[in-house]
């Protein structure tokens, strides 16, 4: 088997990503954590990690600024008792190739207290939010898969503003208090964010309303898109009748919604629209 890929899990917050993850994590080859942001950690990790890029970079702007040996890399005359290169200093610098083997020796060694007797054959993380700096991730150096998800937008907001009710009486830790114009916004943001990746073979743009109610299509979906089969066992709720409550969406909720997303309120996915293009 190939090398696994890191696969990153990004939407509108409340849009199912948690449902795929759990999905995906019941395949025992599967290890996906919970908005833990790993891609943002090695983000930050970056400038201290890269130290064979940046000192060899460094070494090249200075030997075309001042002179010096470009075989060698050394912008000084060396001793007699100096017979090294840069570049055999550099081959004990980290590289940023280094990012890869730290981020998958963290889920291995996850994966392996859970699974001991298995191999590791997808990993990743499921953070919403990383559809705001999507085109970010392409700039790490990490074989990224990424999976976007978008739900209808009226189901969305039910399942913010029904959070909202609750941490207001405190049955919900839920801290965000976002108004319908804000989660509105982000939605039509989250989903242009995932439209903008359809050219990628290594991005996929996923609904939740097919991952709920055509399971089987959505597996062989998932299990072309990462070039392995799944065996993904999960009880996901199904039943149409228990969803799309909307008790927390009046009709001047429906009306603005509709205004902003030009989605009609009865239906669940319109069939004039896809995943790909505005109508």
């Amino acid at each position: 088997m190939t090398r696994p890929a890191f696969c990153n899990i990004g939407s509108h917050p409340r849009s199912g990503t948690t449902a795929l993850l759990l999905l995906l994590n019941s395949d025992p080859g599967v290890y996906i954590s919970n908005e833990q942001n790993i891609l943002g950690l090695a983000y930050e990790m970056l400038p201290w990690i890269t130290t064979q890029e940046r000192r060899g970079e460094k070494a090249r702007e200075l030997i075309d600024r001042f002179g010096g040996n470009p075989e060698t890399g050394l912008i000084r005359a060396a001793s007699r008792r100096e017979n090294h290169t840069l570049a055999e200093i550099h081959r004990y610098c980290f590289s940023a190739s280094s990012i890869r083997a730290i981020v998958r020796a963290i889920y291995e060694a996850h994966h392996t207290a859970l699974q001991p007797e298995v191999e590791l054959k997808l990993y990743g993380d499921q953070m919403p939010a990383s559809a705001q700096w999507v085109d970010c991730m392409w700039k790490m150096p990490l074989d990224v898969k990424y999976i976007h998800m978008t739900r209808n937008p009226y189901d969305v907001a039910n399942s913010i503003l029904r959070r909202n009710a609750s941490a207001e009486n405190g049955t919900d830790w839920w801290e965000d208090h976002p108004t319908v114009e804000q989660i509105m916004t982000l939605w039509n943001y989250a989903l242009d964010a995932g439209r903008a990746q359809h050219h990628r073979r290594d991005a996929i743009h996923v609904r939740y309303e097919e991952m709920m109610f055509e399971r089987p299509a959505f597996v062989r979906r998932l299990e072309d898109f990462f070039g392995f089969q799944l065996d993904v066992d999960y009880p996901l709720v199904s039943d149409k009748s228990q969803h799309f409550e909307r008790e927390y969406i009046d009709d001047h909720t429906a009306r603005y919604i509709e205004a902003q997303t030009g989605w009609p309120r009865h239906v669940v996915w319109p069939d004039d629209r896809n995943l790909h293009e505005r109508t």
